[in-house]
């Protein structure tokens, strides 16, 4: 065994070059050849040597038996004759022992051996081959000792022979059995040929077998082989093995099939996910892109910060919001930078998120570049791996700049509260204070007092000289009224030129009280009309006042405004410039009103309004058109004069609907006006416009509409807008005034002398005529300035190309003046009262004035 391990490591062994060159097969053969060749020999040897025990065994037990049965025969024949008592009879005993030579010597001549009978005293007493042989060499002192020591049998070996005993108890007799070693292993040279002969045919036959059995298994081993190869080089194809035997090899090729099909699996998830790992990798080097931009562009700072405060790292680029700069803060503590409340703070939330584990919201504010700015943090645990990471606990402290957004809050906050162009406050600051003052006078048995205040024709300044003016005189304005009122009052502004005194804390006495409130009324009143500098200019205004006492029993803060409203209103009403105590009455005035604005409403919606018309007049007393005016039969509450239902129409939105309502009456009755008109005189009708109405940016489209649905040529109409309305209006009026004059529309200035008056927006105005103000003409040939003013104004138009009418004209010495210089138009009750369309239209056949005498 040591033999055949021996050379299968030197077959086997990859140290040999010259056996580590060889192929599998070759191997395998030599290997087989020698496992075989060697097992054979052992085999013979141990075959050979295993007979040649059984023969030495064999021919021993058969020398035995022969020698017990010759003690058994002796046994016998001894028996016998001592049965008859002839045991010691020599004859017997010779008779017996020359018998038994003769049978061992037949027995045992030649090849079988040698037969001695030896007696006690070891003396030879016949041998089958003379005495002769029988000498010292033969028997020697170790074999007849055997004689003296006794026993059943025994087998002694030497180098030459081999020695068999037995002892005759009988007579004391011993036989030896000697054998040579050649003669005892004949038979087994005879049997060496044929095993030789054997053992080659064998050997033979089992090399052959083991080459064809090692190149079946090479072969199946080889094809396994170049499966493995392809494997290796990519080619996932699948092996059939041409074999269906069950064993090692099928298995190998099955399993390197089964390999193959996951490798190529594994090789196409493989290449799947590295085309998935390529396209992954480009879309987070994408992402990677966007939010390094992103974080260089976001407006916060992110800082990490351990438990100690100690800064970490910082991102973002916003700089301009960090205390100190980043190379100064890295590795610092905040404690040691920022100011002891704000670090305090900090460390606090810090503290707070690292304990709960939870994000928390932090509030402070710093002074940076000395500006205050106010900052919000958001605290996060980390619990990410970071190269710098400490044992410490560590936190990502995300800081958003809040400063716009509070700075937002508090103006809004204070834009809720108070006027932005003023200062002053807003209408809601005064409500709470307001029903805070009424609550505490009614715990308190205490009064106060609410002055409402409007500015007097402050639309005229506004619309003369700029909204950027109005607004510096609104300014002014609330200086002033800051200056009346105690530290507890409160002054609002609600809006336009609309302001508000709250009076606080004014006593019990109701009368004294209300002194006070009139007192501070009457100086408000005096302050305000001095003059103002505006610029390089100076204005004056004045206001009109209402107040109002309260607390008053079941009233509210907005009772209290709307008692104050109309007490202003009442002051407006007697002629402005004056203070009005709120009383019982107004309240049914102003409930009138509404009830009128209401009516209103209806009656143009439901047609109730008419027009009359006012002829006017040439020198020659002839009319060559007509003013309309616009007429109300209440149903209920009969002629409602149109001095008190206009301004109502002004202040509730209902002006462009009441205009437009006359211009279509207008327009309805100039048709047949024009169709019953004899006279070629006649030139057509004014209709009034309010700025409101003519403002408006359909206002054209509108007019262009109604022409054509009444079939009205535009030279006959004429429309008039006032002095003020123009101030202000300029470049949107003028344009669209000079459309409507290329259309054929004339237009005449109404009320002309009342306003700023101004000659560059005369000539650059499209306007064809002038009229002068009744006021003026009332006191023509009384007052000089009246004189002055009427004469200038008609030498004015006159020298701009401008046609003048004289409105108001009531007797015949104001027409003698006007005659006298110059005027030639003229409209008022000396010539004619205003007059329904169908008195018109007989006027204007019989072309003469109804003056006013008759």
């Amino acid at each position: 065994m040591f033999f055949l391990t021996l050379i299968s490591y030197v077959m086997l062994s990859p140290t040999d070059g010259r056996i580590r060159g060889m192929k599998l097969l070759p191997k395998l053969s030599l290997f087989t050849i020698v496992l075989v060749t060697t097992t054979a020999v052992i085999s013979m040897f141990i075959s050979i040597n295993t007979i040649k025990d059984i023969i030495y065994d064999l021919n021993s037990n058969v020398i035995q038996n022969d020698l017990e049965h010759v003690q058994l025969r002796i046994s016998q024949e001894y028996d016998t004759l001592k049965k008859h008592g002839l045991q010691d009879v020599k004859g017997y005993y010779l008779k017996l022992l020359s018998q038994l030579e003769i049978d061992l010597s037949s027995q045992y001549k030649n090849e079988k051996g040698i037969v001695i009978l030896l007696d006690r005293e070891a003396k030879i007493v016949f041998s089958t081959i003379g005495d002769n042989i029988v000498d010292k060499n033969l028997l020697r002192k170790k074999h007849l000792a055997i004689i003296k020591h006794p026993k059943d049998s025994n087998r002694i070996r030497d180098d030459q022979w081999v020695y068999f005993y037995k002892k005759m108890p009988q007579w004391d007799l011993g036989i030896f059995v000697v054998l040579e070693h050649d003669k005892l292993y004949s038979r087994l040279n005879e049997y060496k040929d044929v095993v030789i002969k054997a053992f080659f045919i064998v050997l033979s036959i089992a090399l052959i077998a083991g080459f064809l059995f090692s190149n079946y298994f090479v072969k199946r081993i080889e094809r396994a082989l170049l499966q493995i190869k392809s494997i290796k080089n990519g080619d996932m194809k699948i092996w059939s093995e041409k074999n269906n035997d069950n064993d090692e090899i099928t298995e190998l090729v099955s399993g390197l099939n089964h390999m193959s099909e996951i490798i190529s699996q594994k090789m196409f998830k493989q290449a799947k996910a590295e085309l998935e790992a390529i396209q992954s990798k480009k879309d987070l080097q994408e992402q990677h892109a966007l939010l390094c931009a992103f974080i260089n562009a976001m407006p916060e700072l992110a800082f990490i910060l351990d438990e100690d405060g100690e800064y970490i790292e910082i991102f973002g680029n916003n700089d301009r919001l960090l205390f100190q700069n980043k190379e100064f803060l890295l590795g610092k503590r905040l404690t040691d930078i920022l100011p002891l409340e704000v670090s305090t703070k900090v460390m606090k939330t810090i503290a707070q998120t690292l304990e709960s584990n939870e994000s928390k919201v932090i509030d402070y504010e710093l002074e940076i570049n000395n500006e205050i700015k106010y900052f919000q943090g958001h605290t996060s645990v980390l619990d990410y791996e970071h190269e710098n990471r400490s044992e410490k606990g560590m936190i990502i402290f995300i800081v958003h700049d809040m400063s716009e957004q509070i700075h937002a809050k508090k103006e809004a906050y204070h834009l809720s509260l108070f006027d932005p162009l003023t200062g002053l406050s807003n209408r809601r600051l005064l409500m709470e204070r307001l029903d805070q003052e009424i609550s505490r006078c009614n715990r308190h048995n205490d009064h106060g007092a609410l002055l409402f205040i409007d500015l007097d024709d402050f639309k005229t300044i506004n619309d003369s000289r700029g909204h950027q003016m109005g607004d510096l005189l609104l300014k002014e304005v609330a200086i002033r009224l800051n200056s009346l009122i105690r530290k507890e009052d409160l002054a609002c502004r609600l809006g336009g030129d609309e302001f508000v005194l709250l009076l606080c804390s004014l006593g019990d006495n109701i009368v004294s009280a209300s002194n006070y409130a009139q007192n501070i009324a009457y100086k408000t009143l005096k302050l305000l009309q001095e003059y103002y500098e505006l610029g390089e200019e100076k204005h004056q205004i004045s206001c009109s006042i209402g107040v109002v006492m309260f607390p008053e029993k079941d009233r509210d803060s907005h009772d209290i405004i709307k008692y104050a409203d109309i007490a202003m209103y009442q002051a407006k009403d007697e002629g402005k410039n004056t203070v009005k105590l709120f009383a019982s009455h107004m309240q049914l005035l102003l409930e009138h009103r509404l009830s009128l604005q209401n009516d209103l409403r209806v009656a143009i919606t439901e047609k109730q309004l008419t027009i009359h018309l006012q002829p006017q007049y040439n020198e020659s007393n002839t009319i060559i058109s007509a003013e309309v005016l616009v007429r109300w039969n209440h149903p209920e509450k009969g002629f409602i004069s149109p001095a008190e239902f206009i301004p109502i129409a002004e202040e509730s939105g209902l002006v462009h609907a009441l205009g437009k309502s006359v211009m279509e009456l207008a327009l309805q009755h100039l048709n047949n006006i024009l169709k019953n008109n004899t006279s070629d005189s006649f030139k057509g009708i004014a209709i009034n416009v309010s700025p409101w109405q003519f403002g408006r940016k359909d206002y054209l489209d509108e007019v262009i509409s109604l022409l054509d649905k009444y079939n009205v040529e535009a030279k006959y109409i004429e429309l008039e807008v006032t002095e003020q309305s123009l101030v202000g209006n300029f470049s949107s009026f003028s344009d669209k005034m000079k459309k409507m004059q290329d259309m054929g529309i004339n237009f005449s200035i109404d009320d002309f002398g009342t306003g700023y008056s101004s000659l560059s927006y005369l000539k650059s105005l499209p306007v064809n005529m002038l009229k002068i103000d009744q006021s003026f003409i009332r006191d023509v040939t009384k007052d000089k300035n009246d004189d002055a003013i009427v004469e200038t104004i008609i030498v004015m138009a006159r020298h701009l190309g401008l046609e003048v009418i004289a409105e108001g004209v009531e007797t015949k010495e104001q027409l003698d003046f006007l005659l006298s210089h110059d005027c030639q138009l003229f409209q008022g009750y000396y010539f004619s009262k205003p007059v329904p369309i169908n008195d018109f239209i007989k006027l204007l056949k019989s072309n003469r004035g109804i003056l006013s005498n008759e």
